[in-house]
């Protein structure tokens, strides 16, 4: 490949300086003032930018914290539900030897009154 450089009218054609300079000079008659607001507009737009990369930075730092803090609710969710399933188990545990203990209370209760009717532990006047 080969690889042409772009060349200017006094490279190709020493007549042409002059030429040249004149073009350059008729498209360049921006006054001053016109390119001092340029270059102030482009100044300002650069601040304008970089301001909001710094904003968009900041955002991105406390999404990072909310992704964090997410997470970490989570965790405590999860903690919190298995803890209140164990909860739950020792209730229903609780409850159901309760109810055991009320039964053989009852079945006791009923066999001293029946002991009582029927003279003695042994139950042979009921028989």
């Amino acid at each position: 490949f080969f690889f042409f450089k772009q060349k200017t009218a006094y490279e190709m054609l020493r007549s042409l300086v002059g030429s040249e300079m004149c073009i350059r000079d008729r498209f360049n008659t921006d006054p001053p003032d016109k390119l001092m607001k340029l270059k102030t507009d482009l100044n300002d737009a650069k601040n304008i930018m970089v301001e909001n990369i710094d904003k968009l930075l900041e955002r991105e730092e406390r999404l990072d914290i909310l992704v964090k803090k997410t997470a970490n609710m989570n965790t405590m969710a999860t903690n919190i539900k298995k803890k209140s399933t164990e909860v739950k188990r020792q209730a229903q545990w609780r409850s159901i030897r309760l109810k055991i203990i009320i039964v053989l209370i009852v079945l006791i209760v009923i066999y001293l009154v029946l002991s009582i009717i029927c003279g003695g532990f042994a139950l042979k006047g009921c028989m």
